[in-house]
């Protein structure tokens, strides 16, 4: 069944139709099609599958990597099978990596608590005896209970970080990024 997608700010913004028109005016021309569809939020699995073939096989595939990943609702629909098609399972080894490492650098263990979609989780993290060389802010942030919401996104895998704690009633929220094997304080 045809169903609208959930995701009303996936867009066409930032491909270069120019470049693929001058490769394929038709090619260029569904896109624009389909983008159309998506402005309007009717476009259905299939449109959002051609498109990322489409941006796939002209050069754009950081961006048909996004709107696949971000519209996964199942790991049986038809956009997780191109996805897979496409992009195989190296992002989902890439996420799995930098979560070990997150326990790993930070002498913590994350218990996973939620799905929050296609290569997102939500974990508790539950400090351990053991002490990291770390940074004061992380270090502050990491000593009690936090929630970790960790992700993947074509950019790195990136962890949001809130105290379930009280007593850091100036700063509640850290930002980190997995970069080179290596978890840091990041935007």
């Amino acid at each position: 069944m045809a169903e609208a997608h959930k995701i009303p700010a996936a867009s066409i913004d930032g491909i270069d139709l120019n470049r693929i028109s001058a490769d394929s005016p038709a090619a260029a021309d569904e896109i624009k099609r389909i983008g159309q569809l998506l402005d309007q939020g009717k476009d259905t699995d299939s449109d959002m599958v051609r498109l990322c073939d489409l941006l796939y096989e002209h050069g754009e595939r950081t961006k048909s990597e996004e709107l696949l990943r971000c519209n996964v609702v199942d790991m049986d629909d038809s956009i997780a099978l191109a996805y897979r098609r496409l992009y195989g399972f190296a992002a989902d080894q890439e996420f799995e990596a930098s979560i070990m490492e997150f326990g790993e650098q930070f002498h913590l263990h994350l218990a996973p608590t939620r799905e929050l979609g296609f290569l997102r989780r939500e974990y508790i993290s539950l400090p351990t005896d053991k002490r990291a060389k770390r940074d004061p802010v992380i270090a502050r942030f990491l000593a009690t209970s936090c929630t970790v919401e960790s992700q993947y996104s074509s950019d790195g895998c990136t962890a949001d970080i809130y105290s379930n704690s009280d007593d850091l009633p100036e700063e509640d929220y850290l930002l980190l990024r997995f970069t080179n094997g290596e978890w840091r304080q990041g935007t």
